[in-house]
């Protein structure tokens, strides 16, 4: 279906079949090497940061996350339009 995608020359269809590939690779190695972080060494339970720590990032990136999405959207906001059909060179 990608291929054929290619060969039509669509656009969306391409791009999501690569993130699909792309994806099922990831799982694909995921589960192959499961539990495990270092192949035969360390588990994933082993590599996990002590529940303190863990607590204590969450609650970080629960305050700056829709921070960082407000300043975002606001950046956006403000440099809409501001490109012509040109491009910026």
């Amino acid at each position: 279906m990608l291929l054929r995608g290619l060969v039509k020359r669509q656009q969306r269809a391409p791009f999501l079949l690569a993130l699909a590939l792309f994806g099922l690779c990831l799982l694909g190695l995921a589960i192959s090497i499961w539990p495990y972080v270092i192949p035969a060494r360390v588990t994933i339970w082993q590599a996990a940061a002590p529940h303190a720590s863990q607590s204590f990032m969450l609650v970080g990136a629960g305050l700056m996350l829709p921070i960082i999405l407000a300043y975002t959207a606001w950046a956006c906001w403000v440099f809409r339009g501001k490109v012509g059909e040109h491009g910026y060179h």
